[in-house]
């Protein structure tokens, strides 16, 4: 809209406003992949209670290693636009194979492992990325169904399905 009184407006070059073009940056990639996110649960009513006995979504991380992998420096989001909305404490270390369950519930005061956000049942995207705001893993999720996990299979390296919730452990089904 143009700030002059009649409302004009210019084009350059003519026809400009018929070819409108949009382009997406997005963050690179990192080399190395060590983590995944493996499952995650936007509806929790029952499965699994966080340390002060509430019911919150999570988030659970896979370490893909056979070694100890630290996080420090690390972030998770659920706004692509942001990928350093939620920084891991310094030290937070997921063991060799293991598993990391943090609470997407907005409630940092409550521990090292509680994100400033909450997911969206209905769907959303979610990022890991590295120090270096570098992708690491990333996940787009549609609408879920409470109590239900939303994770990988086979564990850490497949695509998603919804399944039995498998909290802390191996997503792959007999």
């Amino acid at each position: 809209k143009s700030a002059n009184t009649a409302g004009s407006v210019s084009y350059a070059p003519a026809g400009a406003e018929h070819n409108v073009y949009f382009y997406r940056v997005t963050a690179p990639f990192a080399v190395e992949r060590p983590v995944v996110i493996n499952e995650v649960m936007a509806s929790n009513t029952s499965t699994a209670a966080d340390e002060n006995g509430e019911y919150e979504d999570w988030i659970e991380l896979y370490n893909l290693t056979n070694e100890a992998v630290d996080l420090s420096g690390f972030y998770l989001s659920d706004n692509p636009s942001t990928l350093d909305k939620w920084a891991f404490d310094e030290g937070t270390v997921i063991p060799a194979n293991g598993y990391l369950i943090l609470w997407a519930d907005e409630e940092g005061s409550q521990g090292p492992l509680h994100t400033n956000f909450k997911l969206s049942a209905s769907g959303e995207s979610l990022s890991l990325a590295d120090s270096q705001k570098r992708l690491v893993d990333t996940l787009n999720f549609k609408q879920q169904i409470t109590d239900m996990g939303y994770a990988r299979v086979p564990n850490g390296t497949g695509p998603f399905v919804i399944q039995a919730p498998t909290f802390g452990a191996n997503n792959s089904t007999v």
